[in-house]
């Protein structure tokens, strides 16, 4: 049988967990002979998120943090509204790679037009992009880049169109 560790640092804490409990026990005297630590014992709290483990699994949620959300912006007082999703729909992970449909894909339109303005000769870029049928970025400025042609414009600008989709995507 195969056993497994994982560690992470973030800051000046350290996470670290294991499929076996004597591999915990072997990290923790590891990491106390070359640093000055103490253990917390189980992970109930990582950023924002709150950890329960028992012997159905581990839950993690945000209930806390997201308690927090509502009063910090003074909507804990609304009326609750029951969610749309059936609490007791079942997650197939089997499904989830399956690709349902492209009604959501990631679309970019883009046009330049040369300057009139003879003196700067910086031309106007135009852009706008949308996830299925939704805005979600759109662009309206004047260029940085002195062009001297209509293609030179729009070969900038398609590159700026492209970096914009990119960085949406990821």
């Amino acid at each position: 049988m195969k056993f497994r560790a994982c560690c992470k640092e973030l800051a000046d804490d350290i996470i670290f967990g294991a499929t076996n409990e004597i591999l915990c026990e072997e990290f923790l005297k590891l990491m106390q002979e070359e640093f000055e630590m103490g253990m917390m014992g189980e992970l109930k709290f990582f950023l924002e998120l709150q950890i329960k483990q028992s012997n159905d699994g581990i839950f993690i949620h945000q209930v806390n943090y997201a308690k927090e959300l509502l009063k910090k912006f003074k909507l804990d007082d609304y009326k609750k509204h029951a969610s749309s999703m059936n609490p007791t729909f079942i997650l197939n992970l089997d499904e989830y790679d399956k690709k349902k449909s492209n009604e959501y894909g990631l679309t970019g339109y883009c046009d330049a037009h040369y300057t009139r303005d003879r003196v700067e000769r910086k031309n106007t870029s135009e852009g706008c992009h949308f996830i299925g049928a939704n805005l979600v970025s759109r662009d309206n400025k004047r260029q940085g880049t002195i062009v001297m042609s209509t293609a030179k414009a729009e070969y900038i600008f398609v590159a700026r169109c492209y970096s914009q989709l990119l960085w949406i995507k990821h």
